[in-house]
């Protein structure tokens, strides 16, 4: 999403103008001045008029302010910006003398706020349009943010057409944060490990109260370490009791300018412990990407993505690709290889291969605009389930990823009208998001397509729209993005997703078990926590599960293609199920399915009655065989010469598969996996012991 506040009269007009955020930003709005003096004041003498490109002045003082509540969202960095090198710019010609002014906004404490100019040289202007440039450093760490900009004529009259402010990344020392957020109580102590390119480096901490814009009756606390030889070194803080939302640790290298952010969320008692809890009890090892707009984006080191990293096991690595301004077109385009904006935000995207993916989009693609009379969707309805089937059916081929879909929220109407209401009264085009109607044709089709490509859904719309005051889930800068406190509610929704499920427990023969009953309505699936490394390794693997399929949906005389029961899933890498009336085994390697193994006709489960179905996948020197099984007796067996099983990081399902008709109404007993493959007479005599 690309809204940029510079109060409520030019929010949605630079909606339109598409102003989206890098890491080196343009942080000034209405530049060109291509709207007069819009976002710009004048004082003093002389005037300002309005030019086919730009504008002249012929004295006093011009002035931006700029809009540091939504840049919190936006770009956290530029905030506590002491020490990082920023650039003022303006494109100008005509005679006599400027200057170039940055104010910065200085927080000591007791809530003693102050200001600090600093000027540039004084410029000469000539007839010929040229860059003038004001570079320099705020060296007080106790900057919270600058605020205001300034070109002072002191002579003469000048002609502006263009105009940038940028903090300038400079290369220098890399600085990494391990982890890279946390979550805490007030009082809790917070120890994070900084890792430094550079060994021995001195570098300066500030621990600044407040996430949100900073500042308050309490100061920051500023402090030096160095780095070990192996360029480490452990921070320990406590998290101040005065604080309302959590704090941040920026850590600085003055010589090169680099400053890295850490962030420290404050949860409520109950949602910390939950969160905890539930963290506890996720396990495997998972990489998952994140896919999105600038609810994905905004808030990055306290955002639901970060939040929800705080509480998984160190074995969980995140990548969060999401890009303020995004659509279901623009995820494509990025995707299939073509330009759009801010496309490096996917380099290597698939590199380490995601496990898990997960899609947050649509309220840029459902945002409805005035000069439609608020008819037409960003992205034309018709084109959505076409441009939703094309990412989801990439991203499979691409990843053999597991794929999550969350449902787009609702912004906050009254905040939205609000915004509109001075647009409409000057007749100005502006645009609209998260009107209902349209929200709730996008989240069907989200549905949809999960339906089609048996995909799980999040659903985060009808969270928000359950909660008891959905006026906290957002921010009051525009009533789309999301609050903090937005943020860690779905930060809960993901971890619960992430922690459902049943969990295997270990044999002393190195077997893994499920031990207990589990009903299947025909519906839904069930997802074996730590199963991802369960795969057919150099000795092979056995599958053994008991089954007691339903009387309804399973007679014999179904078609089969319509008569399809999934009992065990592993996503490119293994299955066994039914097919018809027969069982079905299958193994990935690495490109399709390819162990098409099935028993003979009529030798399947029958409904009303428990059976042990098995499948026995083994490796050897040729290829694979495998092997099915029903009530410990060999029913089918086809020996693939050279394919190789796949092994993925994917989890194992239970009752599901593929989506579609692949889900199983019944029940299952007894789940086993065995790291070999079990002979004849070892599977036998397990039925028999059953």
């Amino acid at each position: 999403m690309n809204i940029f506040r510079v109060g409520r009269i030019t929010l949605l007009i630079f909606c339109l103008s598409g102003i989206l955020f890098a890491r080196e930003a343009n942080l000034i709005n209405n530049s060109t001045f291509v709207y007069g003096m819009k976002c710009w004041k004048h004082f003093g003498s002389g005037e300002v008029v309005k030019l086919p490109k730009g504008i002249r002045f012929t004295g006093g003082v011009l002035a931006h302010y700029l809009d540091q509540g939504n840049l919190e969202h936006a770009q956290p960095d530029c905030f506590a910006p002491a020490g990082r090198v920023f650039r003022f710019r303006i494109k100008a010609r005509g005679k006599g003398q400027f200057q170039l002014g940055v104010r910065s906004r200085v927080m000591y404490s007791g809530c003693a706020l102050e200001f600090a100019e600093q000027w540039s040289n004084t410029y000469t202007l000539d007839e010929n349009f040229q860059n003038i440039d004001f570079e320099a450093v705020s060296t007080d760490l106790n900057t919270i943010f600058h605020d205001k900009l300034m070109v002072k004529l002191l002579s003469g009259e000048a002609e502006i057409v263009a105009s940038s402010f940028f903090y300038l990344d400079r290369s220098g020392v890399e600085l990494t944060f391990v982890p890279e957020a946390a979550a805490a109580r007030p009082g809790d102590t917070v120890k994070v490990t900084l890792q430094s390119s550079k060994p021995g480096i001195k570098l300066h901490c500030s621990l600044y109260p407040g996430q949100s814009v900073l500042g308050g009756y309490f100061p920051a606390r500023h402090w030096e370490i160095t780095c070990d030889k192996n360029g480490k070194a452990e921070i320990s803080f406590m998290v101040p009791y005065e604080v309302p939302d959590g704090v941040r640790l920026s850590v600085l290298d003055k010589e090169s300018g680099v400053k890295k952010n850490f962030f420290v969320s404050v949860l409520p008692e109950k949602m910390l412990s939950q969160y905890k809890k539930t963290g506890a009890g996720i396990t495997g090892v998972q990489h998952l990407l994140f896919l999105g707009d600038s609810l994905s984006d905004y808030d990055r080191g306290r955002n639901y993505i970060s939040i929800s990293g705080c509480f998984l096991p160190h074995t969980y690595t995140i990548r969060n690709c999401g890009v303020g301004g995004d659509t279901l077109r623009r995820i494509w385009q990025r995707l299939n290889g073509e330009k759009t904006i801010r496309n490096y935000m996917y380099d290597k995207i698939f590199s380490p291969n995601p496990d898990m993916i997960f899609i947050l989009i649509g309220a840029n693609d459902s945002k409805v605009f005035s000069r439609s009379n608020y008819k037409e969707t960003y992205v034309p309805e018709a084109e959505q389930l076409d441009l939703w089937d094309k990412i989801i059916t990439f991203l499979k081929k691409k990843t053999g990823a597991e794929i999550v879909l969350i449902t787009s929220p609702y912004s906050y109407l009254p905040y939205q009208k609000a915004l509109v209401l001075p647009l409409k009264k000057q007749n100005m085009h502006h645009s609209l998001f998260g009107l209902p109607e349209f929200h709730d044709r996008f989240n069907a089709r989200v549905r949809q397509i999960a339906d089609k490509h048996g995909l799980d859904v999040i659903d985060f719309a009808s969270a928000v729209q359950k909660h008891s005051d959905p006026q906290q889930l957002y921010v009051p800068d525009d009533g789309v993005h999301l609050s903090l406190k937005g943020h860690q509610m779905l930060a809960g929704l993901i971890l619960d997703y992430l922690g459902s499920g049943e969990k295997l427990s270990s044999k002393a023969d190195r077997s893994w078990s499920l031990d207990k009953k589990i009903d299947f309505d025909g519906n839904t699936g069930i997802r074996l926590q730590n199963s991802s490394q369960i795969n057919i390794g150099t000795n092979g693997l056995t599958v053994i599960a008991d089954v007691f399929p339903a009387e309804k949906g399973v007679d014999v005389k179904t078609p089969a293609a319509d008569a399809l029961d999934m009992y065990i899933f592993k996503d490119r890498s293994f299955f066994l199920g039914r097919y018809g009336n027969r069982i079905y085994a299958n193994f990935h390697d690495g490109s399709r399915w390819c162990g098409h193994t099935m028993s003979k006709v009529g030798i399947f489960p029958h409904p009303g009655k428990w059976s042990q179905v098995a499948t026995v996948f083994e490796k050897n020197d040729s290829g694979t065989a495998v092997t099915i099984y029903l009530n410990g007796t060999a029913a089918g067996k086809k020996v693939f010469s050279g394919k190789i099983p796949h092994s993925s990081r994917n989890f194992i399902e239970l009752g599901s598969g593929w989506g579609g008709a692949w889900h199983y109404r019944g029940s299952i007993g007894k789940i086993r996996f065995f790291p070999k493959a079990l002979d004849a007479g070892k599977i036998e005599e397990i039925y028999k012991q059953k």
